[in-house]
């Protein structure tokens, strides 16, 4: 990767940093809202309608985003290009409409089944507007991000942003609908934004459809889907374990826990990774070796990661106790153990790119499929007995898990010689922090408490950052990065 090269990588990733984060902030704006307004139970209640909704889409939604930047670098013309866009969205756009027909139809049941009673068929049949509007946009943005506009992606999330607070405020405080004032929010501007950016696309792209695409990107992606409900099973259905097992106010606090564990999805890898996803293909294409930008940007990435994780971890507990009620404060003590499985996670999307460049996406399913196997075994152990403590244990303990599952498979099919010794000594040095805080710095103080966390993410951040730079050679990179852009400034 030259300069240029990370140039790019740098400004375009910062800028879908800011549309990503836009698109995900209203949820953690509206944080000390929800926390004064609704009950942990109501906030069980949104946690299921999502897994609920992500169950039937990955069943019924035939999404193909993976499919998209693949095919589209295939072709050279830009007829052929425009049509891979035009075809996926319109054959998504069509089966999901169906599944939303069907949902709406049979919500008594559905209800039935994923809360054990008919309470909530209303909200979760507007709720289910989410399959249509989501496939719609997604494509939009992908599209966007393609073609490099970076600024007009950075703008339609603002636009969204602003639109969804507002109705978020009107329904949930100033109506008091509760979860009801939520869902119907979540539709309206789900189905304004989905409607624009379907349209701005369509026009660009002309409205064609290619059965020949649109059966070869089916072919490549129902691997893919098959492992999405596995991926979805792993990472949700501690949802319903806990409410078989526990209440909804279990899954309430569980959900407070994940949003702080998914700052770091939202702030440093999905913002990285819109980017990303599309150039690991132009690298993997080209001529020159791409195993070591690959290795390059795994170790720029997990030391972001892990600083972040470590960040979220130390101040959630006092950032919780000043936003949140009583009744919220215990969510803080699993926040750790979500955010080391965001960074795993994160970390198999990463290493999931062997698969995907080689064609080989049904070992995806297959890593997914036998990860459900120590998932479920995990969910029994600790669900029942230790509640929404034992979910994020068993979140966490599933995604190392298959972590190295993952990288251990995907190294036979196309191996990015990444390195794994600086990510280990990274993790026990935020492992270390966390403990020494929580367990010999603790403070009941307040504002001691930030300064001392504030201490300790500092030292540990300088310990992280210096095991990257113990390479020569990502030292001369972050000086060549560091004098560039003071050149620029100049």
């Amino acid at each position: 990767m030259d300069k240029k090269e990370k140039g790019q990588f740098a400004k375009h990733s910062s800028i879908y940093a800011g549309g990503n984060i836009l698109r995900q902030l209203a949820g953690f704006i509206m944080l000390p809202i929800y926390t004064q307004h609704l009950t942990p139970a109501d906030y069980g209640v949104i946690g299921l309608l999502t897994f609920a909704i992500g169950l039937i889409d990955i069943l019924f939604g035939a999404r193909m985003v993976q499919a998209v930047p693949k095919f589209y670098h295939e072709f050279n013309n830009q007829t052929d290009k425009y049509a891979v866009i035009s075809t996926a969205m319109i054959q998504t756009a069509t089966i999901s409409l169906a599944t939303l027909f069907f949902v709406i139809l049979f919500r008594a049941d559905a209800s039935t089944l994923v809360f054990g009673s008919t309470d909530y068929e209303l909200i979760l049949g507007i709720f289910a507007v989410t399959i249509l509007t989501q496939a719609i946009e997604n494509y939009g943005l992908l599209f966007l991000r393609i073609q490099r506009k970076a600024w007009f992606f950075l703008a339609l999330n603002f636009s969204k942003l602003i639109i969804q607070l507002s109705l978020n405020i009107y329904f949930v405080v100033y109506l008091e609908m509760g979860v009801m004032g939520v869902a119907i929010s979540t539709a309206t501007v789900a189905i304004l934004f989905a409607s624009i950016i379907g349209a701005i696309t369509l026009v660009k792209t002309g409205i064609h459809y290619r059965w020949v695409i649109g059966n070869r990107m089916l072919i490549f992606c129902w691997p893919l889907w098959v492992a999405g409900l596995a991926a979805l099973y792993i990472g949700s259905a501690n949802r319903y374990f806990m409410r078989i097992y526990g209440s909804l106010d279990d899954i309430g606090l569980f959900e407070l826990a994940s949003r702080f564990a998914m700052i770091l999805t939202v702030l440093i890898w999905k913002p990285i990774n819109l980017y990303w996803q599309t150039e690991r293909f132009v690298y993997y294409k080209a001529d020159k070796p791409a195993p070591p930008i690959y290795s390059t940007v795994f170790n720029y990435v997990t030391t972001l990661l892990i600083i972040a994780g470590l960040g979220i971890s130390l101040f959630s507990t006092p950032t919780i106790q000043l936003m949140a009620t009583e009744s919220y404060h215990n969510a803080a003590s699993i926040v750790p153990f979500l955010t080391l499985a965001a960074i795993f996670g994160s970390l198999i999307t990463y290493s999931n790119f062997s698969f995907l460049a080689t064609g080989n996406t049904l070992w995806i399913a297959k890593n997914n499929y036998f990860t459900m196997i120590p998932a479920t075994i995990f969910f029994f152990a600790f669900i029942p007995s230790y509640g929404f403590h034992g979910a994020a244990i068993a979140a966490m303990l599933t995604t190392i898990l298959q972590f190295i599952l993952v990288y251990t498979a995907s190294k036979k099919h196309y191996d990015m010689k990444l390195e794994m010794t600086p990510l280990y000594l990274k993790l026990a040095i935020a492992c270390t922090a966390y403990i020494c805080m929580e367990y010999i710095f603790y403070q009941d103080n307040i504002v001691w408490s930030i300064a001392v966390r504030a201490l300790v993410f500092l030292t540990a951040s300088i310990l992280i950052i210096g095991v990257l730079i113990s390479k020569k050679e990502y030292r001369i990179m972050i000086t060549d990065a560091v004098k560039s852009q003071l050149v620029r400034r100049n």
